[in-house]
């Protein structure tokens, strides 16, 4: 619950500099483009934002402060056992970075291609009128149709990225598990 209350006053602090900072922009700056990019940040940039508190910490918690909490108690019952779960640590810590990075990218890459769909749909918005009057509507629409379409393959490619770096690192714990059970059973 901390996690989700951080996010929520750091998406509220997001709000407020987003809002302070669009007011100083010329009006010159204020393009079809532009104009997504702004929408899509002060949408999904923030919500994503508000999320990585929650979302992000608890992996990390899982990875790395349980195990190591759990590695020490372990350390004075069974050194063996202790001594694998400390000893797994920096690999899962490892691939939990990694997975992180190709999130990051993932993450950038769908933004742009969602920031180019956004400022396509203003365009084609804004355009109606002189495409409908001149009877090109299907030129604005074919347009729009590209952009919407680079968008869904940069989520594919997204997914792509991010379903690696996720088996990973299950992967990766479960591995340590499976060490833990056979020192355990071992014994």
């Amino acid at each position: 619950l901390k996690g989700y209350a951080a996010g929520a006053h750091c998406a509220h602090a997001l709000h407020r500099r987003l809002a302070d900072k669009i007011v100083r922009l010329p009006l010159a700056w204020c393009t079809p483009r532009r104009a997504g990019d702004m929408r899509q940040l002060a949408s999904g940039g923030v919500m994503a934002v508000m999320g990585a508190p929650a979302h992000l910490l608890q992996p990390l918690f899982d990875a790395v402060l349980a195990p190591l909490v759990v590695g020490l108690l372990w350390m004075a019952v069974d050194w063996r056992l202790g001594a694998v779960l400390l000893l797994a640590m920096p690999p899962l810590l490892f691939v939990y970075r990694w997975a992180l990075a190709c999130g990051s990218r993932a993450e950038t890459a769908l933004a742009a291609s969602s920031a180019e769909a956004n400022g396509r749909v203003l365009e084609y918005i804004a355009a109606q009128p002189v495409l409908r009057a001149t009877g090109r509507s299907e030129l604005g629409s074919a347009m729009l149709e590209q952009s919407l379409m680079e968008q869904r393959q940069a989520e594919r490619r997204s997914q792509h990225l991010l379903f690696p770096a996720a088996l990973g690192f299950t992967v990766a714990a479960q591995l340590a598990y499976a060490l833990l059970l056979a020192i355990g059973l071992h014994q």
